[in-house]
Protein backbone atom coordinates (compact mmCIF):
# COMPACT_ATOMS: atom_id res chain seq x y z
CA UNK A 1 0.00 0.00 0.00
CA UNK A 2 1.37 3.70 -0.86
CA UNK A 3 1.84 6.00 1.84
CA UNK A 4 -0.85 8.27 0.20
CA UNK A 5 -3.28 5.23 0.18
CA UNK A 6 -2.88 4.49 4.14
CA UNK A 7 -3.44 8.23 4.90
CA UNK A 8 -6.64 7.72 3.17
CA UNK A 9 -7.66 4.56 4.97
CA UNK A 10 -6.56 5.86 8.47
CA UNK A 11 -8.35 8.58 7.68
CA UNK A 12 -12.17 7.32 6.49
CA UNK A 13 -11.36 4.36 9.80
CA UNK A 14 -10.89 7.41 12.11
CA UNK A 15 -13.48 9.61 10.89
CA UNK A 16 -16.14 6.58 10.89
CA UNK A 17 -19.53 7.45 12.76
CA UNK A 18 -19.55 6.43 15.32
CA UNK A 19 -16.36 5.64 16.14
CA UNK A 20 -15.50 2.11 15.98
CA UNK A 21 -12.41 0.74 18.15
CA UNK A 22 -9.49 -0.72 16.25
CA UNK A 23 -6.23 -2.77 16.71
CA UNK A 24 -2.79 -1.70 14.79
CA UNK A 25 -0.03 -4.45 14.63
CA UNK A 26 2.93 -3.13 13.25
CA UNK A 27 6.20 -5.61 12.38
CA UNK A 28 7.35 -7.11 15.09
CA UNK A 29 3.86 -8.25 16.65
CA UNK A 30 3.41 -5.08 18.83
CA UNK A 31 -0.56 -4.19 18.98
CA UNK A 32 -2.00 -0.86 19.97
CA UNK A 33 -5.57 -0.07 20.37
CA UNK A 34 -6.94 2.82 18.94
CA UNK A 35 -9.81 3.64 21.45
CA UNK A 36 -10.73 7.45 20.20
CA UNK A 37 -10.13 9.27 17.01
CA UNK A 38 -7.99 12.05 18.44
CA UNK A 39 -4.75 10.20 19.41
CA UNK A 40 -3.39 10.54 16.08
CA UNK A 41 -1.01 12.76 14.39
CA UNK A 42 0.88 12.70 11.15
CA UNK A 43 3.83 14.41 10.36
CA UNK A 44 6.16 14.01 7.17
CA UNK A 45 4.68 10.27 6.49
CA UNK A 46 5.09 9.32 10.30
CA UNK A 47 2.34 8.36 12.53
CA UNK A 48 2.66 9.63 16.00
CA UNK A 49 -0.12 7.73 18.26
CA UNK A 50 -0.25 8.15 22.32
CA UNK A 51 -0.67 5.48 24.02
CA UNK A 52 -1.97 5.26 27.88
CA UNK A 53 0.06 6.75 30.06
CA UNK A 54 1.46 9.05 27.44
CA UNK A 55 3.33 6.40 25.79
CA UNK A 56 4.35 7.86 22.51
CA UNK A 57 4.27 5.47 19.63
CA UNK A 58 5.83 6.35 16.08
CA UNK A 59 4.91 4.08 13.15
CA UNK A 60 5.11 4.73 9.12
CA UNK A 61 2.67 2.75 6.79
CA UNK A 62 5.14 0.40 5.75
CA UNK A 63 5.51 -0.81 9.55
CA UNK A 64 2.15 -2.07 9.76
CA UNK A 65 1.57 -5.29 9.10
CA UNK A 66 -2.30 -5.26 10.07
CA UNK A 67 -5.60 -3.53 11.18
CA UNK A 68 -8.56 -5.13 12.37
CA UNK A 69 -11.26 -4.38 14.77
CA UNK A 70 -10.85 -5.04 17.94
CA UNK A 71 -12.80 -7.05 20.23
CA UNK A 72 -14.03 -5.78 23.49
CA UNK A 73 -12.10 -6.98 26.34
CA UNK A 74 -9.12 -8.08 23.84
CA UNK A 75 -6.16 -6.80 26.08
CA UNK A 76 -4.29 -4.62 23.20
CA UNK A 77 -4.63 -1.31 24.98
CA UNK A 78 -0.93 -1.41 25.60
CA UNK A 79 1.68 -1.72 22.49
CA UNK A 80 2.40 -5.17 23.69
CA UNK A 81 4.40 -8.06 22.02
CA UNK A 82 1.33 -10.95 21.06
Amino acid sequence: MSPEKFESFVGVILERRPFQVFTIEINGGKRFEVDHPHVFSMRDGAWHFWAPGGMPIWFDYDSVSHIFPSSIGTPTRNATPR
